[in-house]
Parts: C-alpha cells; structure tokens; sequence
C-alpha cells in the first residue's frame, strides 16, 4: 500500500460459483475473500473484478467510488455482464 493510504478490509464473495478478483487489474484471489481495499488522496475510485470460472457465466465489475469503502461486495456471477457501481 502507498504512503498515507486509506485501506479497509473487504470482504468480497460470488454467487452461485467462486470467481476470480482482480482489482485494479492486479489477481488478489478467488471467492470467498477479505482483500484491504486502499485509496489515496489521487484515486478517484477502485475497480473490482470477478472473471468467471465457468464458461457459462459473465464477466462482473464494480467501479467503487472513494472514499468511502464499502465493508462487502457481492458479485452474482450468472447476471448478464454489467459495469457500475453498487448500491450502498
């Protein structure tokens, strides 16, 4: 994490299958997975991705705006591609 970076622990899972996150283009792992989500005073929001594992299902992403931080981000991964951010 940057310097003077503002983080929050996340906690990111999939429905029905695990999918794979990325964020901000960098693999932090599969579903179910608490990831520190980070901001600094530059970022104007963060980018969280769930590729699928099966081919059946759509690629997911969330453009989170920051601050602040949500606490949980769910992606159902048999949803029709979409881009946007969550309700909070």
């Amino acid at each position: 994490m940057a310097t003077g970076a503002s983080f929050k622990w996340v906690d990111i899972d999939s429905s029905p299958t695990p999918a794979a996150i990325y964020v901000n283009g960098k693999y932090v792992g599969e579903t179910p997975l608490r990831y520190p989500l980070a901001f600094t005073s530059r970022t104007r929001y963060v980018v969280v991705v769930a590729e699928p594992l099966y081919s059946t299902q759509t690629r997911q992403e969330q453009h989170l705006s920051v601050p602040p931080l949500p606490g949980r981000i769910q992606f159902f991964m048999n949803n029709a591609e979409q881009t946007g951010t969550p309700e909070r």
